[in-house]
């Protein structure tokens, strides 16, 4: 189980290391790590949304603990059938699960959209990412954050 405090903390943390990647001109590395503050983000929202009071569930065993918990039970069943919807890296599924979709969405749409595409598998890339192009992604990042939490 990962806490909420804790995941408040690592969105702080995951985005101070995109800016330090991006002063270092890592551009690359600076969209890839703002990409993990936004879907961080987005599981500290599910977690608040779903009242997961000991944090955000890692496994199926932690994820079952919570239909246990009154008033939790019927939301989650008909929300959430299993971890695997929410445990994953995918930031449509997880803004949809977050219940931010429609604000963010309507309020920051150009931004969402520059950084929907984000997935772990972004290490992997090895294209040239401009100054600019960085400099547009961690400005979306921030405005999406400030929505998101």
């Amino acid at each position: 189980m990962i806490s909420k405090p804790v995941l408040r903390e690592l969105v702080t943390h995951r985005l101070r290391d995109a800016e330090a990647l991006f002063a270092k001109k890592r551009y690359r590395g600076a969209i890839y790590m703002s990409g993990y503050a936004i879907e961080i983000a987005l599981k500290y929202k599910i977690c608040k949304l779903y009242l997961f009071s000991k944090g955000f569930p890692e496994n199926k065993v932690e994820f079952q603990s919570y239909y246990n918990v009154t008033g939790i039970k019927k939301q989650l069943r008909q929300t959430i059938k299993s971890v695997q919807e929410i445990k994953n890296h995918d930031l449509s599924k997880l803004l949809f699960y977050s219940g931010s979709e429609l604000r963010v969405k309507s309020k920051t749409l150009i931004e969402w959209h520059l950084i929907a595409t984000w997935n772990p598998e972004m290490r992997y890339a090895n294209t040239l990412i401009r100054k600019s192009e960085a400099q547009n992604k961690l400005s979306a990042v921030k405005s999406l954050l400030k929505e998101i939490l």
